[in-house]
């Protein structure tokens, strides 16, 4: 089944390796005096959200050193926003910051993107992933009231409405274990969104089937890299971990919520630090164990070892699509995310039927 890109679908690729440059005219349109047009809060979700023509949407760079090449640039004509570049010129919508960044005091641990609040319940983390800057924050966590506090203010925006909840951040140092998994069981029970829980694989089944039974939508457990020899190297804690115990977390998260090819468990492989044939056979180890497979593209990350390596290009991004799409299609299972706006930052685009959806 393998068939191109559409030129918006290859447009985004290209936004996805080379960014975009933003006039004085969409800057001053897209923020209030005073207070930024864009915030680089984590590295793959730090740039401006846009929204093409087929419902494609991207998360694009801006402002970061990769993006010495921009496609093209963000300008107004009139009331709407258009992207010119050479070979380019496209009506899009742009996604707004939330109304609560420029709050005086805004909500702690929590971000809107696209159409889901992201909740981070641990500043740090206890991997130390050389891709990742994450480890690099004073390591502490965010109470459960504080989050929820925040989460009840985000969930209300009205410049960035949502539609559901991703709780992510960090891994937790084991004596933090019961914390997050009190943090899990509330915010499930009390959010008024949807919850989807991003972790890694832990504590044997016990903490899956705590917060299966507590009504999580969907698990987000990601491998990362699959290589062996680069997996030991830049993100030793998952390489630990090893293959076995992702296939047992995977495959008993897959058994809980739905079973094979449900999409309401996914698995994350970065592209573009391992050879294309070792991301496609992550890409078959996963869709094996019945989850949805997630290309995302690496993103550099200032103060890590990797900040001076480019994103990979849109070529290499689109021969991993093409090939990773043919999988998938044999397994029976979906290149996730299934929520189209969450595809942002993702190589993943809408096969038009319905497993794909708007939350």
């Amino acid at each position: 089944m393998t068939l191109r890109l559409t030129p918006n679908q290859r447009l985004k690729l290209d936004i996805l390796e080379r960014g975009i440059d933003v006039d004085d005219a969409a800057a001053a349109a897209l923020a209030a005096p005073g207070q930024p047009f864009v915030v680089h809060d984590y590295a793959t979700t730090g740039g401006l959200t846009l929204v093409l023509d087929d419902d494609v949407w991207v998360n694009a760079p801006v402002e970061y050193w990769f993006c010495d090449r921009p496609v093209a640039t963000l300008t107004l004509e009139g009331d709407d926003f258009v992207l010119i570049g050479e070979d380019v010129r496209e009506h899009v919508r742009v996604m707004p910051l939330p109304n609560y960044v420029a709050l005086e005091n805004p909500p702690r641990g929590l971000m809107t993107h696209a159409d889901r609040i992201r909740i981070s319940p641990i500043d740090g983390c206890a991997y130390a992933c050389l891709f990742c800057d994450w480890h690099d924050v004073p390591y502490q966590t965010v109470s459960v009231d504080t989050l929820l506090a925040g989460l009840r203010v985000a969930a209300d925006d009205t410049a960035l409405p949502a539609r559901h909840v991703l709780v992510s951040g960090g891994t937790p140092k084991s004596g933090d274990h019961a914390f997050l998994a009190e943090v899990y069981r509330r915010i499930i029970a009390e959010s008024p969104l949807p919850v989807d829980v991003m972790l890694a694989p832990r504590d044997g089944h016990a903490l899956l089937d705590e917060i299966a039974a507590a009504g999580v939508h969907g698990l987000s457990i990601n491998l990362e890299i699959f290589d062996d020899d680069i997996s030991a190297q830049l993100c030793p804690n998952k390489h630990h971990t090893g293959r076995a115990g992702y296939s047992d977390f995977i495959t008993h998260a897959v058994s809980l919520l739905g079973g094979h090819g449900s999409g309401r468990v996914r698995s994350l492989l970065l592209c573009g630090l391992e050879p294309t044939e070792s991301t496609l056979k992550g890409v078959r180890f996963l869709a094996s164990l019945g989850c949805d497979p997630v290309l995302s593209p690496f993103r550099p990350a200032d103060g890590t070892p990797l900040a001076d390596v480019r994103p990979p290009s849109a070529d290499v991004l689109e021969a991993l699509y093409l090939a990773a799409r043919d999988i998938v299609d044999e397994c029976g299972v979906k290149l996730g995310p299934r929520c189209i706006p969450c595809q942002h930052n993702t190589v993943t685009f809408s096969d038009g039927s319905d497993a794909y959806y708007v939350s």
